[in-house]
């Protein structure tokens, strides 16, 4: 993976693809950190940890060629 400098919440990739968060959600279970999709933490409390998923500009191209192959073989959005 290349050097970046900044990644973007998956709630703003949702808004700027046009997609639920929870559709992307579903779609980033099969993403790995090669993929350009990682976790940052946001916040610690005891045994409490809240995280973020972000993508990497990489990681949106990956992200919209899975989304085209489900959209393409009927299988958007994906089932919960």
């Amino acid at each position: 993976m290349a050097a970046f400098s900044y990644a973007y919440t998956m709630r703003l990739v949702a808004e700027m693809l046009g997609e639920s968060e929870d559709d992307i959600y579903e779609m980033t279970i099969s993403m790995e950190p090669e993929d350009g999709v990682f976790g940052v933490i946001d916040k610690i409390e005891g045994d409490n940890t809240e995280s973020l998923t972000v993508f990497t500009d990489e990681g949106i191209d990956n992200l919209r060629g899975l989304i085209f192959e489900a959209k393409r073989n009927g299988q958007w959005p994906p089932e919960r």
